[in-house]
């Protein structure tokens, strides 16, 4: 496996786990808080990478 794909697999599960991690601690689950948290773990993943 070439070292980007991992990088790129690496940045991926960061970002679901963060931002999973982000709406377990966040206690309410509603469409709003979706939407923005998604959106920074994209970001973190991005910014991971």
């Amino acid at each position: 496996m070439k070292p980007a794909a991992l990088l790129t697999l690496c940045s991926i599960a960061f970002a679901v786990l963060w931002t999973c991690g982000m709406l377990w601690s966040s206690g309410t689950i509603d469409l709003a808080n979706i939407v923005i948290l998604s959106a920074c773990g994209a970001f973190v993943g991005v910014a991971w990478y």
